[in-house]
């Protein structure tokens, strides 16, 4: 059973001069994801919120023993590693895909965290690492602009996979945070076998198609993100409706990029409840 506390904290990375020279680079670049020094690794440390907590908003969806296991697929020849957390039993619900942001990945951090939730809700989830596709541990402004369209291919490979591994007809749905969740917009718009999308802190950074097909979305982001503005929330949401997409959004009030530990897991139970919502539809 999911006995552990799944909480968020952010950790405080110390590469100014790093940081001074990506915000410059923002100015020139339409990819305005980089996450500042404070908020670069929005990863998990394991304390906050109490066990009983967590527990009744599991309850809520039907709490349920999980499963681990890391496999890999082929991209472009090169293979990229996949955290499956499923659970014990799977029930047919669909394969969610979770996109990580610009800082990357472990196995102790928030996006683990929201697996082994959306796992106790019945949902078979994986982790893609695609930063795989290029050996790097995380992105700053240039490697995102030098390699979004890459990774699109390398997000349809693990679309491609994980319906090999769970069948053709299963349904697809993709969380992603910051550029995770753009990776998620953007791949939605072009690949009919996703079925939903959870956006936190996103954006489209390239223009989706005109016209097309895009499902269900669910927009979450703080009003006072200053690294993707809520400016560009508000415009992924009028292009959402240009293309009849049944759209949700939650704006979370004094919140950045990077949510406060008892909001970012807000933002979870929301995706869970989104997720099931549009599963029976």
């Amino acid at each position: 059973m999911l006995s552990r506390d799944i909480v968020i904290t952010r950790r405080v990375d110390a590469l100014k001069t790093i940081e001074k020279a990506n915000l410059n680079l923002l100015k020139k670049l339409s990819l305005v994801t980089f996450v500042s020094a404070s908020q670069i690794h929005f990863t998990a440390t394991v304390q906050a919120q109490s066990q009983s907590q967590v527990q009744s908003q599991l309850q809520v969806h039907g709490q349920v023993a999980v499963k681990a296991k890391t496999e890999h697929y082929l991209s472009k020849g090169k293979p990229i590693r996949v955290d499956w957390i499923r659970p014990a039993v799977d029930s047919g619900k669909p394969v969610v895909l979770i996109l990580y942001g610009s800082s990357g990945s472990d196995p102790n951090d928030y996006f683990h965290g929201c697996a082994e939730q959306l796992a106790a809700a019945g949902f078979v989830v994986g982790i893609i690492h695609y930063f795989d596709s290029v050996n790097i541990k995380w992105a700053d402004s240039s490697k995102m602009s030098k390699y979004f369209s890459y990774w699109l291919g390398t997000v349809g490979d693990a679309v491609t996979y994980s319906q090999k591994q769970f069948g053709s007809g299963r349904k697809i749905y993709l969380f992603g945070y910051s550029l995770g969740a753009q990776l998620s917009l953007t791949t939605a718009a072009r690949d009919e076998r996703i079925g939903a999308v959870s956006s936190m802190s996103g954006c489209f950074v390239l223009p989706p198609p005109k016209s097309g097909r895009m499902p269900p979305v669910l927009l979450l982001h703080g009003d006072r993100d200053y690294t993707v503005p809520l400016q560009r929330e508000k415009r992924t949401e009028a292009q959402l409706k240009l293309l009849k997409a049944a759209i949700e959004t939650h704006i979370y009030p004094k919140q950045g990029h990077c949510f406060d530990a008892a909001l970012a897991q807000d933002a979870i139970v929301r995706t869970i409840g989104f997720f099931d919502k549009t599963a029976r539809k």
